[in-house]
Order: C-alpha cells, then sequence, then structure tokens
C-alpha cells in the first residue's frame, strides 16, 4: 500500500517537473524566434537604406 502511494507521488511529481520544463522550453523558443524576427527586420531595413543610399 505504502508503496503505491510512493510510487503514484513519485510519478507526479515527475510529470508536473516535465511540464514546467515543457513549458519554460516554449517560453524560451518564443522570446528566441521574437528576438531573430526584429534581428532580420533590423538587418533587412539596414540593408534596404545602405542601397537606398548608393
Amino acid at each position: 500500500m505504502n508503496i503505491t502511494i510512493l510510487i503514484a507521488g513519485s510519478m507526479s511529481l515527475a510529470i508536473t517537473l516535465l511540464v514546467l520544463a515543457l513549458v519554460r522550453e516554449i517560453r524560451l523558443r518564443r522570446g528566441l524566434q521574437q528576438l531573430l524576427a526584429k534581428l532580420l527586420a533590423h538587418w533587412r531595413n539596414q540593408d534596404a537604406n545602405d542601397h537606398t543610399l548608393d
């Protein structure tokens, strides 16, 4: 009986930690995608401005 409760508790904790890790990774990935989009937009605008000066 006690072993079953221990296993169930351990599995619940493991699942909770996995969900938290997944949420963190998703947030980091979205942040990196936004940063990359800003950098690419800035780079494209700089490149377009350089060509208009020629």
